[in-house]
């Protein structure tokens, strides 16, 4: 069995006492101006974790390598969930390890004290959902969390996406005509 407990360790800060905010993400994502705008949206709010869903496929309550925390906000709390997460750390783990761990300790707190940017999903999940605050560029298959191949072509070629239309419920309200947001 292979060890996965790596993807864990991203979530250390949420129980450093020196951390205000912090965003998990994985390396082999491209970070974007509408996530920028997502981010920033949850920062001038006063909820504490952050979610984003930006893919059809997006299933989970929170993706390892799309949510965010502002420790500072609730410092107890992050200091109890962040150990517990470290308690998963010192089992061997699976793939999607640190999503399950994230839905087993987070969740149920995020669930009820989190902005959570939902493209397709924003009635799956119970919470704030909130359409993403811009337009998928140019109504592409770019998503948030998508794997981009190296420059030179290596590694393993993205699969081809679908492009699906995003539920009217999960459009901005003041932009119903964004069929791909």
């Amino acid at each position: 069995m292979r060890v996965y407990r790596g993807a864990l360790w991203r979530f250390l800060p949420l129980s450093d006492p020196l951390v205000d905010t912090f965003v998990s993400r994985d390396l082999d994502s491209r970070i974007s101006n509408r996530e920028a705008a997502a981010v920033h949206q949850w920062l001038a709010s006063n909820r504490t974790f952050h979610i984003m869903r930006d893919h059809w496929d997006h299933l989970i309550t929170v993706p390892g390598g799309l949510w965010g925390a502002r420790p500072a906000l609730r410092r107890q709390l992050a200091d109890k969930l962040g150990t517990q997460l470290n308690k998963w750390m010192a089992h061997p783990g699976h793939k999607n390890w640190d999503q399950r761990a994230l839905h087993s300790v987070v969740w149920f707190h995020a669930a009820v004290d989190s902005v959570q940017h939902d493209s397709y999903t924003c009635q799956r999940f119970p919470g704030y959902t909130v359409p993403f605050p811009t337009r998928r560029r140019n109504d592409t298959t770019q998503y948030l969390g998508q794997v981009i191949r190296p420059p030179d072509g290596s590694g393993v070629p993205a699969p081809a996406e679908k492009l699906l239309k995003c539920p009217p419920q999960c459009r901005p309200r003041e932009h119903q005509d964004w069929e791909y947001c």
